[in-house]
């Protein structure tokens, strides 16, 4: 099976359905949530190069497409041995996408314009999914034992392909432990005495321009925000305040620093296992350069 490497906005706001996409927040063990983790606090206005530690333990965006197209080219070469053509699915990733709203809107610019609406969503009915035959179908993915007088390998030509790239050197038994990890710190830094001072301070320079929320995450949970299709000039105005009242404060700073800080205790107690997790993912990106490179069988 395809594996889906690429993962939506908002990381760092869990349990939030928002125009944003959908994120939730996993349950991970054997992390001390009793002692709040020692940070510097740095000034920080928005999000959209930020880098955390668990970083390391993913995959990048530009990793993210080799791997995509090593997948795809391995497919299109496997549908090939039946005589059938394979068309991937487009994939777009626009710049900065993955982090720019990770705590909420923070361009004023963008706010005025957009208000809370994201401006790279794409309207619906537009995926760009290619039709495919019945016996492309079939053979992708593993639907029919053969097909021209040739077996068709278990899971078709999808799960062949996927399986000669994600074949690491290691058997990890949660190959998603690093974005569990990030849930997992995201929730304990949204809990911080730190970042709950932020809000705090946030919420009532909120209140001052006549808007009543707790935290920049309930403004994200205020569904009524996002029901126009366009945004409505009580959305700007409250978003464009939004925005200055994080600045203000330097919310993002702190929740920054401190969300960085929980993810480096994450690190040292799942040392172990995120140095296999990393060195998978350093084999699977060999591979699929090869792949690309026309050495991969």
């Amino acid at each position: 099976m395809r594996r889906k490497f690429r993962y939506g906005a908002g990381l760092a706001i869990c349990s939030v359905i928002t125009l944003f996409g959908s994120t939730a927040c996993g349950e991970v063990g054997e992390t001390d949530n009793t002692t709040e983790p020692d940070v510097r606090i740095v000034v920080r206005t928005h999000t959209t190069d930020l880098s955390f530690p668990l970083d390391a333990y993913r995959l990048s965006s530009e990793e993210d497409m080799v791997l995509e197209q090593a997948i795809d080219a391995l497919t299109a070469k496997c549908m090939a041995r039946y005589g059938l053509q394979y068309k991937a699915t487009p994939v777009e990733t626009p710049p900065g996408q993955s982090r720019s709203r990770l705590y909420g809107i923070t361009d004023e610019r963008e706010a005025s314009v957009y208000g809370y609406h994201n401006p790279e969503r794409r309207p619906s009915g537009t995926s760009g999914k290619p039709a495919r035959t019945p016996d492309e179908q079939a053979v992708l993915n593993g639907k029919i034992s053969a097909f021209a007088g040739k077996k068709v390998p278990k899971g078709g030509c999808a799960a062949e392909s996927s399986m000669t790239i994600l074949s690491g050197p290691h058997k990890v038994d949660n190959v998603r432990l690093a974005d569990e990890l990030i849930f997992s710190s995201s929730a304990k830094a949204q809990d911080d005495s730190r970042v709950q001072s932020a809000f705090k301070k946030w919420s009532v320079c909120m209140n001052d321009s006549g808007y009543s929320y707790e935290s920049p995450v309930a403004v994200l949970e205020d569904a009524q925000t996002f029901e126009s299709p366009t945004p409505d000039e009580r959305e700007i105005n409250m978003a464009i305040a939004d925005v200055r009242c994080k600045k203000r404060h330097n919310v993002v700073g702190v929740w920054s620093s401190v969300e960085m800080g929980y993810q480096s205790v994450a690190i040292e107690q799942n040392a172990e296992e995120l140095k296999e997790i990393k060195e998978n993912l350093r084999h699977e990106i060999s591979i699929a350069n090869d792949a690309l490179a026309g050495k991969t069988e």
